[in-house]
């Protein structure tokens, strides 16, 4: 049997079925899926730049984003030291883990997190003080360059702001400045941090996965819907509780009524 008669009989026999999952109709006018790891590529920024904004205006999709990271972290992870030296120096280390004096290291941890539902990453940068201590900078996904992505030479690439070497491991991030204060945008020229000195949280959906996917990618549409079905019921009921009245006298004739006017203004009123 020649091969495109074998195809024929396959794609028949598939149509036939009664698995939707598998059948040749498409279900939407969507193009076909390209698989996780360049569908994130692609449009990984555009889906966390939009469930940034699901987060800070859709009361659900915040109050989902507290859940997640009162149920994970709450107060914080707190480890056990097997000793008391460590206890010690963990204790001390609690206040002065965040580098920019916002918070403590339990403060960090739900950052983290949150940073992690929305963006579906998560970055910190590792850094030492004069002193030598330890301090840990919260960086936000966005400015570990989305569109930096090149080849390097000698098996070595830039894939969405992360480098990788010749066995395919990440060696670096390229890291946006911010110009002008946290009201600029972070376009200046990117900075080079090791991949040692760096803290990448996400959660992985495929191989080849680089960076991370919204945790609001499979609801953003459905949520962003349902509040715009909420917005327009309340319309409704608004418009509903509008009440009208028209003054007429008797005849249908223009003018005022006999005893309603004071000082030129008709003097009426709805009541309950």
């Amino acid at each position: 049997m020649r091969l495109a008669a074998v195809r024929n009989r396959v794609a028949r026999w598939i149509a036939g079925r009664a698995l939707d999952a598998a059948s040749p109709r498409p279900w939407t006018n969507r193009p076909a899926w390209s698989g996780i790891a360049r569908e994130v590529a692609v449009g990984g920024a555009i889906a966390a730049r939009r469930a940034h904004d699901l987060v800070a205006n859709d009361p659900f999709a915040c109050n989902g984003v507290e859940a997640w990271v009162s149920n994970a972290v709450g107060a914080g992870i707190v480890p056990v030291p097997r000793n008391r030296s460590l206890g010690a120096a963990w204790n001390a280390w609690i206040g002065a883990a965040d580098a920019d004096g916002r918070t403590d290291v339990y403060g960090l941890q739900a950052a983290m997190l949150r940073a992690t539902a929305i963006d579906g990453e998560a970055f910190a940068h590792l850094e030492f003080a004069a002193d030598g201590a330890l301090r840990v900078r919260l960086i936000a996904a966005e400015r570990v360059d989305w569109s930096l992505s090149r080849e390097l030479g000698e098996g070595r690439r830039i894939v969405n702001g992360v480098e990788f070497d010749t066995s395919d491991r990440v060696v670096a991030y390229h890291v946006l400045q911010e110009l002008g204060g946290p009201l600029a945008l972070a376009t200046g020229a990117a900075r080079r941090v090791p991949a040692e000195d760096m803290i990448h949280v996400m959660r992985p959906l495929a191989p080849g996965q680089v960076r991370g996917l919204t945790w609001f990618a499979p609801v953003m549409v459905p949520l962003r819907e349902y509040g715009q079905y909420l917005s327009a019921q309340l319309q409704l009921l608004k418009v509903g509780a509008l009440v009208g009245g028209f003054v007429k006298t008797l005849d249908g004739a223009p003018g005022p009524f006999d005893g309603t006017q004071s000082g030129g203004q008709l003097d009426v009123s709805l009541e309950p």
